[in-house]
């Protein structure tokens, strides 16, 4: 195998890889209940969704490779302890103290939980069937995610060569057999999705949170091709603009795939994306489809959270580099394993407001990344005054999460507040103020490990 395959190969696994850490157990039952609910105004609902849920955070993997380093590399250019902070508040959002515990308590609702309740197990909550079975779910399920993080230069290859074929398989299994077996129901949509359903879609894909995912695992993606060879900055770039442009695909394919398969299942009485799935499987598979089912969802989830505890170890160990890369992932799941067995209640109320305070940011570092591409010169207050900006308006509506701030009155005024994004149009403003002193100054661009960090 010559030098220019065995790098293509590179690329492919990688993109197959980012496919797989994306696509978590949020991702696969929101497309089915989309599905569900839009009815005839599908077309539409479907395109709004893959707009946010794949468009936004390929142009977030795009925009980490504009850094050789990453989202370290993009928050540079806004000061280093601004930086640090939202990266730190990023990690732990979608790491240790909620996504990563998350996942691992959706693949056992999902997986486990039924075949329990199904032999006739007391899973009801507070029994001790459930608070067992819980406990040797994660404590597998951990062990696992222990063993393919393991060796991180090895990760993307793991997750990108066997774990993502595996979660593609059961994916295409359900979703082809679904099309060609069950007849669209032709349904009304529901009332949301009644007036706009461009609209609702988009939110939909606003809310998988795969923009903040993207920045991430684009240090993930970009660390695993440095190792393959691409050690050039230009072709670094491009070989993650391939694997995301790879992993883009998958997503929209699969996407499309569950919500036309959604819509093809009788739903009455069902009441999430989970539960249509599980439905839609046992009538294709009978009672083995409960078993397609939870290895699909067991291996959506792992894969995540194999990405997920990987980047935050990676991201941590620069924090604290006296800190070896064993003890720090030790730490990682040893905390998820506490959190995922303690139950998410109260931390949901603690991550709904740093949603909102870190998505805004992140956008506003992918756009003035983005713009970046395309320009001769440093865009230094480009990116300060835009993602400056889109923090305060981030954390107003954070504040009111929270019940910490109530202008409601000031709020309602400002143009997009209804959907939470009051922030948009004062970051694009301040963003055009900065690119017109940019142009001014055009000061010379740097290299990511040459941007000043104050």
């Amino acid at each position: 195998m010559n030098q220019q395959s065995t790098s293509l190969r590179s690329v492919f696994v990688s993109g197959l890889a980012l496919f797989a850490m994306f696509f978590g157990a949020g991702n696969i039952i929101f497309p089915p209940m989309l599905g569900v609910q839009s009815g005839t105004n599908l077309v539409a609902a479907i395109f709004g969704f893959v707009m946010t849920a794949v468009l936004l955070p390929a142009l977030g993997i795009v925009a980490a490779g504009t850094s050789t380093t990453g989202v370290f590399g993009l928050t540079k250019h806004v000061g280093l302890i601004f930086g640090r902070t939202y990266t730190t508040i990023v990690f732990l959002s979608i790491g240790v103290l909620y996504a990563i515990p998350r996942v691992a308590t959706v693949a056992y609702e999902t997986s486990l939980h039924p075949l329990l309740e199904a032999q006739g197990v007391d899973v009801s909550p507070g029994a001790t069937g459930e608070y067992l079975g819980l406990i040797a779910f994660t404590l597998f399920f951990f062990a696992v995610t222990a063993l393919l993080t393991y060796s991180p230069g090895k990760l993307v290859d793991r997750v990108g060569t066997w774990l993502t074929p595996a979660l593609i398989i059961l994916l295409a299994l359900l979703i082809v057999v679904g099309l060609f077996t069950l007849s669209p129901m032709n349904a009304a949509p529901v009332e949301k999705y009644a007036q706009d359903p461009l609209a609702v879609g988009l939110l939909d894909g606003y809310n998988t949170m795969d923009a903040l995912a993207s920045i991430v695992f684009g240090g993930v993606i970009i660390d695993s091709l440095r190792r393959a060879g691409y050690v050039n900055p230009r072709k670094l770039f491009k070989a993650t603009i391939g694997a995301g442009l790879i992993a883009s695909f998958f997503l929209a394919v699969v996407y499309i795939g569950l919500a036309m398969l959604g819509a093809r299942t009788p739903a009455e009485g069902l009441e999430n994306g989970a539960q249509v799935l599980s439905a839609s499987a046992g009538l294709l598979f009978g009672n083995a489809g409960q078993v397609v089912f939870g290895l699909t969802v067991f291996l959506a989830c792992l894969t995540t959270a194999v990405g997920l505890v990987g980047a935050s170890v990676q991201y941590f160990q620069k924090l604290f580099p006296s800190v070896g890369f064993n003890p720090m992932l030790l730490i990682h799941l040893l905390i998820s394993l506490v959190i995922s067995n303690l139950g998410l209640t109260l931390i949901l109320k603690v991550v709904v407001p740093l949603v909102l305070l870190t998505y805004p940011v992140t956008i506003a570092l992918i756009g003035v990344a983005l713009i970046s591409i395309f320009v001769r010169f440093e865009l230094r207050w480009s990116f300060r005054l835009a993602v400056w900006t889109a923090a305060v308006f981030a954390a107003w509506s954070s504040l009111r999460a929270a019940g910490l701030l109530s202008l409601d009155a000031a709020w309602d005024v400002l143009p997009l507040s209804s959907i939470d994004m009051a922030w948009l149009v004062p970051a694009s403003i301040m963003l055009v103020v900065g690119l017109v002193v940019d142009f001014n100054q055009k000061l010379p661009k740097l290299a990511a490990e040459e941007v000043p960090v104050a």
